[in-house]
């Protein structure tokens, strides 16, 4: 059932590309599986932290703003799938903003981000936001080089980085419009590898 819905939805889309009625149902869909699903390889190991949270046995165990959130919401005395459902509601309104900023073509694109990678973005919970941040951050980018811009971008990536180490790989992009520095670009992926890796093994 979940599944036809998702391909009326989406013919919709395509159908109705400037609909903001088919927009808001993609949306809705979204935030319902996104909030209520199980759908995850990782669901069991993000209840297991959470419920840990709730009970005090851990206080940080992911990136930082993604644990703040789990630590609020389990403070609150909410479930797992309660927290999942605030999440669900911030990514839902995250895209809807982003997709507004880009195109008037909003219930288009959000049929085909519905396709793909929705269904990815709402089984990795941290990479789907950090994810948005970095789209909504390449916005700058492409509005120009300046010094200024190239800040604001930066400061995504740093908010990304809060959701998601993996994001730091991002800074890459710092480099668009630039002649090709290859040591330049060998330099910031040894240094964000380098990051992520001691991360991860939970060196730092």
């Amino acid at each position: 059932m979940a599944f036809l819905i998702m391909v009326i939805l989406c013919i919709l889309g395509i159908v109705m590309p400037k609909s903001r009625g088919a927009s808001i149902l993609i949306l809705l869909y979204m935030w319902i599986f996104y909030g209520f699903s199980t759908y995850s390889g990782d669901y069991i190991s993000y209840q297991y932290v959470y419920d840990s949270m709730r009970d005090g046995l851990l206080l940080f165990h992911f990136e930082p703003a993604f644990s703040l959130m789990m630590l609020f919401c389990s403070k609150l005395g909410l479930s797992f799938i309660g927290f999942k459902v605030v999440l669900s509601s911030v990514f839902t309104f995250m895209l809807a903003g982003i997709v507004k900023r880009y195109t008037n073509y909003t219930a288009f694109v959000l049929a085909m981000f519905l396709i793909f990678p929705f269904p990815y973005f709402a089984s990795v919970l941290r990479a789907g936001i950090a994810g948005l941040i970095i789209v909504y951050g390449i916005g700058y980018l492409v509005s120009g080089s300046s010094k200024e811009i190239k800040i604001k971008y930066l400061l995504c990536v740093l908010a990304a980085v809060m959701f998601h180490t993996s994001s730091l790989f991002f800074l890459v992009f710092l480099l668009a419009g630039k002649e090709v520095n290859i040591k330049r670009i060998l330099n910031i992926l040894i240094v964000t590898s380098g990051v992520v890796i001691f991360y991860n093994f939970g060196l730092f």
